[in-house]
């Protein structure tokens, strides 16, 4: 296990770290957890917080009930564009994550050429096909379920499936 990054001066700590940070906080884990996996000072995060208004959970449901005693239409219309927008972001991040599975899963593919036979049979085509779009999500009524670990695979290796 490497050694825990300890920042020994509020200067010390660079843009991205701030960045990530920042990006935790507004996911609601706690600036203590943050700062003592991130090496920081919780007075630092706390203080950074505050200056640059950070949207922690604790900070977005004092706005909450600030604007619903005002007008709560027009907080409804907000929680519904903010779900419309978070839920295009975890789509965007859920394609992204998938280009970035398929890539990898090409490489090992490419690498398991070298010393994998190559499928006999369309019925062997058919079945690793399948299996890449269940482990893809791209079948209509496929789920991600299984993890294909393809640098476990070797000439010897072995199949099973269901029948």
């Amino acid at each position: 296990m490497s050694k825990p990054v300890k920042f020994s001066t509020v200067e010390d700590v660079p843009d991205q770290v701030w960045a990530a940070a920042r990006e935790a906080a507004a996911a609601g884990v706690p600036l203590a957890a943050i700062a003592s996996r991130a090496g920081l000072g919780k007075s630092w995060l706390e203080a950074r917080s505050r200056q640059e208004k950070w949207m922690t959970p604790e900070r977005r449901a004092a706005l909450l009930r600030e604007y619903e005693a005002k007008d709560p239409a027009m907080v409804q219309q907000a929680i519904d564009e903010i779900t419309l927008a978070t839920a295009a972001l975890s789509s965007d991040r859920a394609l992204l994550h998938r280009g970035k599975i398929a890539d990898l899963t090409a490489r090992k593919l490419e690498e398991a050429t070298k010393t994998i036979a190559a499928p006999k049979t369309w019925k062997d085509v058919q079945i690793l096909d399948t299996m890449a779009r269940k482990a893809l999500g791209l079948e209509d009524d496929a789920k991600p379920t299984a993890m294909i670990q393809m640098n476990l695979l070797s000439t010897t290796a072995t199949v099973e499936r269901e029948a």
